[in-house]
């Protein structure tokens, strides 16, 4: 694992969004592709404590290539603390857990679930991403672990 000071890096820097006060997920996994150039048989997750947004979405817990090598998740909405609550640190880490495999699956060709107990289940709130599992449901498992 590797802590990376990215903050001075102007090619990063160029992923923020000013008007809209987030960073565009899209030109940071490029950034973090580029950064790290990892083989096919590498897969990146990089855990980000910004507030992201992706094309077509307000914001996003996270993203990937599909079938690629890098995923990314944006801790700052995994955070009860983001929406006025208590903070939680047991549902924080769960939460975190949650995005991360998501995310990962995507980049192992996994796709979006409708169970609402599979880590792939689409999410656009903390309270579903909460609700869901933490690993791939039997259907999933069964399609990409034969």
């Amino acid at each position: 694992m590797a802590t990376i000071e990215s903050h001075s890096n102007p090619e990063f820097q160029s992923a923020f969004e000013r008007r809209r006060n987030q960073w565009d997920s899209f030109k940071l996994l490029e950034w973090f592709t580029k950064k790290f150039n990892p083989s096919r048989g590498t897969k990146i997750l990089g855990i980000f404590d910004i507030d992201a947004y992706s094309s077509g979405f307000d914001f996003v817990f996270g993203e990937a290539f599909y079938r690629g090598t890098v995923a990314a998740i944006y801790v700052s909405r995994l955070r009860q603390e983001f929406y006025g609550l208590k903070p939680n640190s047991s549902l924080f880490y769960q939460a975190m857990v949650k995005a991360a495999v998501h995310e990962l699956g995507y980049v192992f060709a996994f796709v979006h679930c409708i169970n609402s107990h599979c880590v792939m289940r689409f999410s656009t709130s903390l309270s579903h991403i909460d609700a869901n599992g933490r690993s791939f449901c039997h259907n999933c498992r069964k399609t990409h672990f034969r």
